[in-house]
């Protein structure tokens, strides 16, 4: 399985539609560090945050670190739009969790049992 991947992704932003590519990367273990660094670099240091400001966070963080390349309209630091945001948020995901998935099924775990 390829490592990275382009998929063209169309939006609408202020009533506008736009339709572009998005190279998209796999991350890495040590990816998942600089995600939590982002995100509490825009938290500011906030204990506690609602589950909204919790999911624009963990999108716009991880699209920053896996995002290798994108059209030249996409400034994800200036969206006003979160729906923009998670429309190619959801499309990056959809090709990364193909990496725990076997055959294109959900990868299931064992049960654990309780001595």
């Amino acid at each position: 399985m390829k490592n990275e991947t382009t998929l063209t992704v169309t939006v609408e932003i202020d009533g506008i539609e736009y339709t572009g590519d998005f190279t998209f990367r796999r991350l890495k273990v040590i990816d998942y560090a600089e995600i939590e660094s982002i995100k509490s670099m825009l938290l500011k240091g906030m204990p506690s945050v609602d589950a909204a400001l919790s999911n624009v966070t963990n999108m716009v963080s991880e699209l920053k670190v896996a995002t290798k390349a994108s059209p030249e309209w996409w400034d994800i630091d200036n969206l006003y739009d979160v729906q923009a945001l998670k429309t190619v948020y959801d499309k990056y995901v959809n090709w990364a969790d193909t990496f725990f998935r076997k055959s294109g099924k959900e990868v299931k775990t064992p049960k654990e049992t309780i001595a």
